[in-house]
C-alpha cells in the first residue's frame, strides 16, 4: 500500500502539490496545527478538514477542496473553527463560510417505481404521438 510522506512542518503549497493518489484513502494531519488535516482520495482529490472532539465524540468538518480553496484561506477557516470549538460556539464556521449543503433530492412518491414511472411516461408519449398523427392528415391524391 502506497502512503504519502508525512510533512516535516506545517502544510505548504509545495507539499500539497507533491501529494500523489494513494492506493487507499489517506488522511494526513498538519504537525503543530491541532486537527488541521487533508484527505487524499484514490483519485487524487485533496480536501481540507478540521478534526476535533466534542463531548468525547470525534467530529470532522470539511473546510473545502484543494486547489479550489487556497491553503491560506483553509488555514484561516481552520483557525476560526478551532477557536469557536474551544469557546464552545456552534456552528464552528459561520454559514457564509461553511460549505454549501447539497440540494435536497425529492423522494419519489410512495409506491412509484422506475418501471411504473417509465410506463406512465411511454403512455403519455404514445398518446401525444397518436394525437399528432390524427391532426396531420395525409394529402388526398389528385384525381387526374
Amino acid at each position: 500500500m502506497f502512503q504519502n510522506p508525512k510533512p516535516v512542518g506545517k502544510f505548504s503549497k509545495r507539499y500539497l502539490d507533491s501529494l500523489t493518489p494513494p492506493s487507499e484513502r489517506q488522511e494526513i494531519r498538519s504537525p503543530g496545527e491541532n486537527g488541521f488535516s487533508v484527505r487524499i482520495s484514490t483519485t487524487g482529490a485533496i480536501s481540507f478538514y478540521y478534526l476535533y472532539r466534542h463531548q468525547g465524540a470525534k467530529g470532522r468538518l470539511q473546510i473545502g477542496p484543494y486547489p479550489d480553496m487556497k491553503l491560506a484561506t483553509a488555514r484561516g477557516l481552520y483557525e476560526t473553527a478551532h477557536e469557536n470549538r474551544l469557546a464552545n460556539r456552534w456552528p464552528l464556521l459561520p454559514e457564509s463560510e461553511a460549505q454549501p449543503e447539497p440540494e435536497p433530492v425529492d423522494p419519489p412518491a410512495p409506491g412509484k417505481t422506475v418501471a411504473k414511472m417509465w410506463r406512465a411516461y411511454l403512455k403519455e408519449k404514445v398518446r401525444e404521438r397518436k394525437h399528432y398523427c390524427k391532426s396531420q392528415k395525409p394529402p388526398l391524391p389528385s384525381s387526374r
